[in-house]
């Protein structure tokens, strides 16, 4: 059994590699179709989901919810945006999406899906024309009860699992993960099928999402290549190598994978490199550079959050806070507690940390700072960045933010080092081991 808490991004890129020259990889297919990329991708969440057990549901009540459901006037072609309210923010008094937002505005007809409530929406986010949230619910429940309806399908998968994982040297594909997974792709291929007569309903002529591996993604993704529709997946973070989600795919069929997206809009080149690496040995897939809206948007908004923190003549640092961190038993959380003369600390939390039981939590830890505030995610980041001399973080791609800001980011993780270890080596961040590394490199600002 695989011991979930000693992997690495790039141990586990190893691993799926290992996987991925198994002669048994390339039988997952029924339905004339490749399931490969859930089980890979399924493999990869199902070692790294345990640093997520703890996360605290959002509060989202600055972002008001429209229930009433309008007429969609048929306009012709539409573009469908994929999204999820943790990607919304109120930018002069208008709810706009960091991650499409830009997309959203040069498409003449879009169409916008959240998925937090699975809520249509037209021309922009509050316009609501639909809601299909207990039609994923009723598919769910089925996907739950068919691989005892649907016995011999099970049967066909279970049995390609054992022998991988005969294959396989760290025995990891039990009976309950076989199970898992088979349920996950009948319900992935079930939305593969709803989602196809979505399309046609509302004449989708390209698809643009964020994440194309959740459930939703795969199933869109996979019924916008039967249908000829293009399909994108729009950078939100970082792409690195030693990301299984975005890096290292090897042992690719020539035309690619029907679960991946045709085109993935990038950020900039660095940001490119990791697909390029495998997308260019297929037919279907590609990269594009279309540089970072969202930062754009920001600068060119009237918009001013009130933050506590000013610029002052401290050495002000923004912290970018994780989810999927066990901050107080970290060694950062140590040292910002023991190290605050001539430096303002400004703490952000992440969206999935953002309701006030926890920010008030954070608050009474570090009572005894002074100079510390401790900012919720409905403050735009890039304005925490504006008034920061330097930027800490575990591993959140934060660092793309900051380089983009020109703020010089100190990543304190070795997960982080595996995920930017390009722009590390570019020198638009560095590495912290330790508290002692992390002193010497604070240090060199403070003098």
């Amino acid at each position: 059994m695989i011991d979930k808490g000693t992997f690495t991004n790039k141990r586990l890129s190893e691993v799926i590699l290992e996987l991925e020259k198994s002669p048994n990889k390339d039988e997952f297919q029924l339905f004339g179709i490749d399931f490969w990329p859930i089980v890979r991708l399924h493999f990869f969440f199902n070692i790294t989901r345990n640093n997520y057990k703890n996360i605290t549901k959002p509060n989202n009540n600055n972002l008001q919810k429209n229930n009433n459901i309008k007429k969609l006037v048929n306009l012709g072609e539409a573009d469908l945006f994929v999204t999820h309210r943790n990607y919304f923010i109120n930018i002069d008094g208008k709810i706009t999406d960091r991650v499409l937002g830009k997309i959203i505005s040069d498409s003449r007809n879009p169409i916008i899906l959240d998925l937090s409530d699975y809520s249509f929406h037209s021309n922009h986010i509050g316009n609501k024309i639909d809601s299909i949230k207990y039609q994923v619910l009723s598919l769910k429940v089925l996907s739950y009860l068919s691989p005892f309806i649907l016995f011999p399908i099970f049967i066909f998968f279970f049995s390609k699992i054992r022998v991988l994982n005969k294959s396989f040297k760290e025995k990891h594909f039990n009976f309950k993960y076989a199970l898992e997974l088979v349920r996950k792709i009948f319900f992935v291929y079930y939305l593969s099928l709803y989602s196809s007569r979505l399309f046609k309903q509302y004449n989708i002529k390209s698809i643009y999402q964020s994440m194309y591996y959740d459930n939703f993604g795969l199933g869109s993704t996979l019924a916008a290549d039967n249908l000829g529709i293009t399909s994108h997946c729009v950078q939100h973070g970082g792409q690195s190598r030693n990301n299984p989600i975005f890096g290292k795919w090897s042992n690719i069929p020539v035309y690619g994978y029907q679960f991946l997206p045709d085109i993935f809009l990038c950020w900039d080149d660095i940001s490119t490199e990791s697909i390029n690496e495998w997308a260019k040995n297929t037919e279907k897939h590609e990269t594009k550079i279309i540089g970072y809206g969202w930062i754009e948007t920001w600068k060119n908004s009237k918009y001013k959050n009130n933050i506590e923190t000013k610029k002052n003549e401290l050495l002000t640092i923004l912290v970018t806070l994780q989810p999927s961190v066990d901050f107080l038993r970290s060694f950062l959380f140590e040292f910002i507690k023991n190290n605050h003369d001539g430096i303002s600390w400004l703490l952000r939390v992440h969206p999935r940390q953002n309701n006030q039981e926890y920010i008030v939590a954070l608050r009474e830890e570090f009572s005894g700072v002074s100079n510390l505030t401790v900012e919720s995610s409905e403050t735009p980041l890039p304005e925490m960045l504006e008034i920061s001399d330097l930027h800490l973080t575990f591993f959140s791609s934060s660092v793309y933010e900051a380089k983009y800001l020109n703020v010089p980011s100190i990543i304190v993780d070795k997960r982080g080092l595996d995920y930017f270890e390009t722009l590390v080596d570019h020198g638009f961040a560095t590495y912290a081991e330790d508290k002692n590394a992390l002193y010497e490199t604070i240090k060199n600002f403070l003098e």
